[in-house]
């Protein structure tokens, strides 16, 4: 749950990013499906989206908790602070949050576990576990955990390409 410091809760966060201003931080809440924001100032901890995982959505689209990931793993912010990039590990797509509005859209993976390079959603991963932004926010790096590649999306076009691994 939400809160200040320690009065909030996580359940096995594992992807953490800061804005480089160091003024906030965004967790990836595994277990709770969720991403957190926290204030480094006020040590406010809020959602900024996902759900607790529902067996009935455990992918949707939208905006904050109306939108569902499953057990995100990575997260990672743009230099501005604007967008926040997550690996959705069980549901096999990186996703992209608008910081503002709160927005979540697919950036790429069809949500079947298989390899496959192409654009958006004719992409996939398996098992995507960490993501990294340039910090013009032009290109995400994926880790992919199996069978273990690198992959880069070309944010504006949604092209998925692999940068190393077999």
């Amino acid at each position: 749950t939400g809160g200040i410091g320690t009065a909030a809760t996580f359940n096995e966060p594992s992807g953490v990013a800061v804005t480089p201003d160091g003024g906030t931080v965004f967790v990836a809440d595994y277990q709770n499906h969720r991403i957190r924001q926290i204030s480094v100032s006020t040590q406010n901890v809020t959602t900024l989206a996902g759900t607790y995982y529902r067996s009935w959505a455990p992918f949707a689209d939208g905006t904050g908790d109306a939108a569902s990931l499953y057990s995100p793993f990575g997260v990672a912010v743009t230099a501005d602070g604007g967008t926040v990039f997550v690996a959705d590990q069980i549901n096999h797509r990186i996703r992209q949050i608008d910081v503002s509005s709160r927005v979540v859209t697919t950036l790429a993976g069809s949500g079947a576990v298989a390899y496959g390079d192409g654009t958006g959603t004719d992409a996939s991963f398996s098992y995507p576990s960490g993501v990294a932004v340039t910090p013009d926010g032009s290109t995400v790096f994926v880790g992919e955990r199996g069978p273990p590649r690198i992959r880069q999306i070309d944010v504006s076009g949604r092209v998925v390409s692999t940068l190393a691994g077999s």
